[in-house]
């Protein structure tokens, strides 16, 4: 499994970029493959946040768990980051 760890939001987390978290990032954005590499690069603002959500959320659905932050979370926190 892909992944890396970043320190944002106050906190370690890990991000998966394997095939769990494309697939869930595809059915919950209701896009394909071609649509979301069109849309990525139209308005990347919009879609690496989504990316970075759907990512770290992956993980704690790996362990059952139910992620304690949310998209707008994501977006703070990059817009925080120095």
């Amino acid at each position: 499994m892909k992944q890396i760890t970043l320190n944002i939001g106050g906190e370690d987390r890990i991000f998966y970029f394997g095939l769990g978290f494309l697939g869930r990032l595809l059915d919950e954005t209701n896009t394909d493959m071609s649509d979301f590499d069109r849309l990525r690069t139209a308005n990347p603002f919009k879609w690496i946040p989504l990316m970075m959500f759907y990512s770290c959320e992956y993980g704690y659905i790996r362990e059952g768990k139910e992620a304690d932050f949310t998209r707008q979370d994501v977006i703070n926190w990059i817009d925080e980051t120095d």
